[in-house]
């Protein structure tokens, strides 16, 4: 099969690599179509602390089943299927607790394990999810993002008429978006410093900040009339971000933490105590969080429409150096998509 491999930092050749055998109870799926994923680019470019030359990327992906290993009974060749990217070992403090995204020996599909910019990719049966059999594969390459922002909403114990601020419009912080809104959301603003980007995600009906304006903090909080907003993604990844969020948050406000730095982070510990915020943070997602964003997806025509629309780039998998090096030279572009099935 063909494989998009890294073979130096900053450098992917599409190479020929032995097709993987599903085992008793693995699926062997044809990949469809694999986006560009900021944790992709890391890799990429050396800056990931586990990337390694002559591994294989990518996990956000549809496909469909080619074979079935010997005890898979769930599911037949030909499904339409998309599916949850970690492997827990079942064994540790976490896993017995139930918390299997925080699995002491935690894979992931394309950093840990083979990834998806390739022909095939071998995934257990239990991982799984169906799609429509008319399911546009494109779009549901998306589910994965969508279950980051779906499992943040969770973790910020989201309720109706909570009004969300969301720090980055990118692709993670538009899922973001997606998710508060579908979780009944009274308000939804995101703050970004690109004017692609800025532009982008008013063009999806989003109120949206430049954050390089003079005056940011107190153009928030009149939007809640001096209040601040209760419930605070931050996606950036900037270290100052975190700043911002203790003086943007009401009373009693909750954070969550998505995007990670290498810079410390400096907090306003004052703000943080006398308005009692809490922050939190997520790791990947539950399978519970992505089967949700799955079926989402399904039920909700208007949000397949609004997530398609994100994906602004697409190339084939011959073509891979030079999507990645699309995602590293322009901010034009809101997400990359690989077609890899001919």
């Amino acid at each position: 099969m063909k494989a998009a491999v890294l073979q130096n930092w900053n450098k992917l050749a599409v190479c020929e690599k032995s097709c993987p055998e599903p085992g008793s109870k693995e699926v062997l799926v044809q990949v469809a179509y694999t986006g560009i994923c900021g944790s992709d680019i890391h890799s990429y470019t050396g800056k990931h602390p586990l990337a390694h030359v002559g591994m294989v990327l990518g996990h956000e992906f549809s496909g469909i089943i080619a074979a079935l290993g010997g005890e898979c009974t769930k599911f037949k060749i030909g499904d339409k299927v998309c599916a949850h990217i970690i492997q827990e070992c079942g064994l540790c403090d976490a896993c017995k607790e139930g918390h299997f995204n925080l699995c002491r020996s935690l894979k992931v599909l394309g950093t840990q394990t083979t990834g998806t910019f390739a022909e095939y990719v071998t995934v257990k049966e239990d991982k799984l999810f169906l799609l429509p059999p008319d399911a546009n594969l494109r779009v549901y390459a998306l589910a994965e993002p969508l279950a980051v922002g779906v499992y943040a909403t969770n973790r910020l114990h989201f309720k109706i008429s909570d009004k969300a601020f969301i720090i980055g419009a990118g692709p993670i912080g538009l899922c973001c978006a997606f998710a508060a809104q579908k979780a009944g959301a009274s308000k939804v603003v995101l703050s970004e410093t690109q004017p692609e980007r800025i532009e982008f995600a008013k063009s999806l009906g989003f109120t949206v900040l430049d954050a390089k304006k003079p005056g940011i903090e107190e153009t928030i909080l009149k939007l809640t009339d001096g209040k601040g907003f209760n419930r605070i993604y931050e996606t950036s990844g900037v270290p100052v971000s975190t700043e911002l969020v203790t003086k943007i948050g009401a009373v009693r406000a909750s954070v969550v933490m998505i995007a990670y730095s290498d810079a410390p982070r400096p907090i306003d510990t004052w703000s943080l105590m006398r308005k009692e915020i809490a922050i939190t943070s997520i790791r990947v997602h539950t399978q519970q969080a992505f089967e949700a964003a799955v079926k989402m997806m399904i039920s909700d025509a208007l949000l397949r429409e609004n997530l398609i629309q994100i994906i602004t780039a697409n190339y084939d998998l011959d073509k891979i150096q030079e999507a990645f090096q699309c995602c590293l030279k322009t901010t034009d572009n809101c997400k990359v998509m690989v077609r890899i099935m001919a």
